[in-house]
């Protein structure tokens, strides 16, 4: 039997039935199961563990970290006088408290004066802010502008 597969061609040939544990008769085949079958009375293998549901601790700590980052930044924001917004880079990286005009052309050129050695290539699709990655864009996207104004003043609900 000859198959090909990505530009290659095989040439199959099998003296005896028992010299591989399957037989290839269509591209479709090599996704298949390729394991014998059990024997009869032999005893199985326990099926593998499934993933719980429950977040593990590490991931808990890392969400717990940004819904508290941006609590304190929510909080900060909402304190900003009419019009301005605080960046996101400056209060991370600097501590600094920054309030930028909402304008785009005002925040591209705070990001240009300021952040011009940093590599700030996404931006927050409502505010114009810029962020490191897709990942920190998407978070303050989230927290800042789709969550309800004052969700940072809701009681935080205790995990014991």
């Amino acid at each position: 039997m000859e198959l090909s597969l990505i530009g290659y061609n095989y040439n199959h040939q099998l003296a005896r039935s028992s010299d591989a544990d399957t037989v290839l008769t269509s591209p479709s085949s090599l996704f298949a199961n390729t394991r014998k079958p059990a024997e009869p009375g032999a005893p199985t293998e326990a099926p593998p563990p499934t993933p719980s549901a429950a977040p593990s601790p590490r991931l808990s700590l890392v969400l717990d970290a940004d819904v508290a980052y941006y609590r304190a930044y929510c909080a900060r924001n909402a304190l900003c006088n009419g019009g301005n917004i605080l960046c996101d880079f400056c209060l991370r990286c600097k501590k600094e408290d920054t309030e930028i005009k909402s304008e785009e052309e005002k925040v591209n050129s705070h990001h240009t004066r300021s952040h011009k050695n940093k590599k700030l290539n996404f931006s927050c699709d409502v505010c114009k802010l810029k962020f490191a990655n897709r990942g920190d864009a998407g978070l303050h996207q989230y927290y800042v502008h789709s969550k309800p104004n004052g969700w940072w003043n809701e009681a935080v609900a205790r995990q014991d």
